[in-house]
């Protein structure tokens, strides 16, 4: 009596090469409305990013806010103008002009304010953090430029 082989003589039921997968994906085909949801939603992502990034402010003009522990107050950016911040220290001198502010003169110990650069664009910030002064730009776009708030390394 013959034993049986154990290969078997039939042909796999599914023919698998590397190139093919053993599943598949549906074929999804979109719709008219779903390029208009697709579209819309891009439209409305885009207007929101431009208003909270690259809208303008109260009255489209760039503004100044000075902050300090005995108050706050606003500026326009576009003014020529010598500001006197009290602080716990002393006063701190910030010096607007040419659409640009920064800190003159302050009582701290490491001048590091001081040292800043001029900022004038929405959104550029700079403090005296000894004598707790802050001051920030608001509102529309400044410096001679109408687009939004520039990145850089710092800002992250």
């Amino acid at each position: 009596m013959s034993q049986p082989s154990l290969a078997s003589n039939k042909k796999p039921s599914r023919n698998v090469t590397p190139a093919s997968f053993p599943w598949k994906f549906p074929c999804v085909h979109l719709k008219i409305l779903d390029y208009l949801v697709f579209y819309l939603g891009l439209a409305f992502f885009a207007v929101s990013f431009f208003f909270v990034y690259g809208g303008a402010g109260l009255n489209g003009a760039a503004r100044l806010s000075v902050s300090g522990p005995y108050g706050n107050w606003l500026y326009p950016l576009d003014s020529a103008e010598t500001v006197v911040v009290p602080g716990p220290l002393g006063d701190t001198l910030v010096r607007i002009s040419g659409g640009e502010a920064r800190v003159v003169s302050s009582p701290c110990r490491g001048q590091t304010c001081v040292a800043a650069p001029p900022i004038g664009r929405r959104g550029q910030w700079t403090a005296c953090l000894p004598n707790q002064v802050v001051i920030s730009v608001g509102g529309g776009a400044s410096s001679g430029t109408e687009d939004a708030p520039a990145v850089d390394g710092l800002t992250w």
